[in-house]
This record gives structure tokens, sequence and C-alpha cells, in this order.
């Protein structure tokens, strides 16, 4: 993320400070080709700011500026009007915006379309909008919204993974399928090295699940009503190295580091 802010001022300062070397020349004369080629890049720098903030009159000055850019004009009056314009504007209609400050957590979590990685997106492909939405509301600090996201995707990770292992659950809950996932993991050969090493990523898998739910769910084994940020993080970080390792041993999805 640019510092917005930080931007806005800079370009304000830029224009400012080409209106005060403007104002020293003659109004009805000529800029030269070096100061067109500066007020052109400050008309582009002002249109792409006030596009991204979605600042309507300003856009229209700053669209007057470039078309007078477009059209030729030089007339040091004219091109100096326009600046001005676009500056006064701009911090005018800044004045009615208000701004969120980018915390650590944005800046990490904010904008992610594959936060468990690719790997695991190409092999749960429908639990891809709700695990980059639990990440969006993350950044944002709504840690218990997270959380629904999160659980919502993991439900389904899980029904496809009782799929892969073909079980079948009486009551469509949490513990019924991890139970049924350890009873069949149980029942699976476990003596020669093939053996144990078609059974131990179902093992492996059952262990992150059960730590994810443990995070998950409180005691009654219900959702929990809010989370605080570090239990929403562990939560995450538990979904994300279940769905990883799922991706990667039992599904062989490449990507899935």
């Amino acid at each position: 993320m640019t510092p917005v802010a930080a931007v806005v001022a800079h370009e304000v300062s830029l224009f400012t400070h080409l209106e005060g070397v403007m104002a020293n020349w003659d109004g009805n004369k000529d800029v030269d080709s070096h100061m067109f080629g500066l007020i052109k890049e400050r008309a582009e720098a002002a249109e792409k700011i006030v596009s991204d903030l979605n600042l309507r009159m300003s856009g229209d000055k700053a669209r007057m500026l470039s078309h007078c850019i477009a059209q030729n004009v030089t007339q040091i009056e004219e091109l100096r009007n326009r600046m001005r314009e676009v500056r006064e504007t701009i911090i005018q209609e800044l004045s009615s915006v208000n701004f969120l400050r980018a915390t650590d957590d944005m800046e990490s979590y904010l904008d992610k379309p594959t936060p468990f990685g690719a790997g695991v997106s190409s092999v749960f492909p429908e639990i891809s909008e709700d695990v980059s939405e639990a990440h969006q509301c993350f950044a944002f600090g709504r840690y218990t919204a997270s959380m629904f996201h999160l659980g919502r995707a993991m439900e389904l990770a899980v029904k496809q993974l009782a799929n892969k292992m073909r079980i079948t659950v009486k009551r469509d809950d949490w513990q019924s399928y991890l139970t049924a996932m350890n009873e069949t993991i149980a029942k699976m050969p476990f003596k020669t090295p093939r053996e144990k090493a078609k059974r131990t990523p179902f093992a492996q898998a059952a262990a992150y699940l059960l730590h994810f739910k443990e995070a998950w769910r409180n005691p009654t084994m219900h959702p929990k009503k809010t989370y605080t940020r570090d239990e929403a993080l562990e939560v995450i970080s538990g979904a994300g190295a279940f769905l990883r390792y799922v991706a990667r041993e039992i599904f062989k999805a490449k990507g899935a580091a």
C-alpha cells in the first residue's frame, strides 16, 4: 500500500512549486518544452490520484488540465489557472473524505487472492472466496467475521477430504467427521513401509484438523461468540496448515508448499 496522505501532499507541493515558478513569468507568453513536459507529468499524476480516491470534482478539474495539454495549450496564464484549480479542488474535496490508517495487518493480509497458496486454491476452488474474505476481515480487525468465513470454508474442505477417504457420516458435524476419519485411519494397514507411507498423510491431516477444531470451537462444540486477534490468528494458522498439507500430500497439488 502507498501512504495516500504522503502521495497527495507531495503532489500538491509539486503543483504549488510549478505555479510559483510560473507566477514570475509573463502570463501572455508560452511555456517552453521543458516546463510543458513537467506540467504534463503533473496532470497525469493528478488524474491517477483523483481516480484512485474517487474525487469527482477534482477529476473534472484534472481532466480540464489534461485536455489543455492534449490540445497543446502553452499559454502560461491558462496553464497556471488550470493547475491552481486542480490543486485547490483536491484540497477542498479531501477535507470531506475520511481515511482509515493502514495497519501492519492490512499490509500483510489485505487483498490476497490466494492467501494459502495456489495449490490450495486449485484443490479447493469452492472455498477460495471465503478464505480470501477471512483474510480481508482479519486485516480490518473484524476477527469474529473472519472466523465465520474461515469456518465455512473449512467445512467444505473437510467434506471433500471425507469423500476422498470414502467416509460417510450420520451427523453433519465436526466431531462426526473427525471420529469417522480416525476410525478409517485406524483400520488402514500399518506394517510395511508402503502401508505406512499411505496411512501417514491421512493421520497427519486428522491431527491438523483436530488442532484447528480446538482453536475454532469452544469446549461445548459451538463457534465462539467473539474472537480476539490472537485467537483468530491461531485459527488462520491452523486452517492454512491443514489445507496446505492436505492439498500437497493427499491431493498431490503443485504449488502447495
